[in-house]
């Protein structure tokens, strides 16, 4: 039996080949010293990929109208604090909280010394951009029952294009 005999493709593939344009991706292994409860804007001292040059000052602003992929994620460092309690990890666009992207972790009773010392926050979600001005950040707040020097280590940013429509 002769199978090409059987099956005629013609016609053209479309899509095939996409290369999800833009993408970046950002990322740090140092830590970040935040204020104790106060949400701060985090940032990134690696740019690992930016296909199109739009991250800058640990903000990403694509330039092609879409739905993005976005990612992000952030470690608890508890070498100088004690008995970290609550966290939130949050996208910011245009300079204010995604309510639908965040990430929290309250671990025990706020006013016992029980809790967990380090947090890994993951967050995803995909989000549209018009373009031209719309821009994305990554934002954490870490409130801890006891010690100084809350920080954010081992952080990583990035979004890629998935749909133009």
């Amino acid at each position: 039996i002769n199978l090409a005999d059987n099956f005629a493709f013609t016609g053209t593939v479309s899509g095939a080949g996409e290369k999800n344009l833009p993408y970046f991706e950002a990322s740090t292994t140092g830590l970040q010293a935040i204020s104790q409860n106060t949400i701060t804007k985090l940032t990134f001292g690696t740019e690992n990929q930016d296909s199109a040059g739009n991250f800058a000052s640990d903000r990403w602003t694509p330039q092609i109208a879409g739905k993005y992929f976005c990612y992000a994620r952030a470690t608890t460092d508890p070498s100088n604090y004690n008995n970290g309690r609550d966290s939130d990890l949050k996208f910011y666009k245009n300079g204010s909280a995604e309510s639908s992207y965040f990430s929290n972790f309250m671990v025990g009773n706020l006013t016992t010394s029980t809790g967990s010392t380090a947090i890994t926050h993951n967050l995803a979600g995909i989000i549209t951009f018009n373009g031209s001005s719309d821009y994305l950040e990554v934002y954490g707040r870490l409130f801890c029952h006891s010690g100084s020097g809350a920080q954010f280590g081992k952080k990583l940013f990035g979004a890629f294009l998935v749909s133009t429509t």
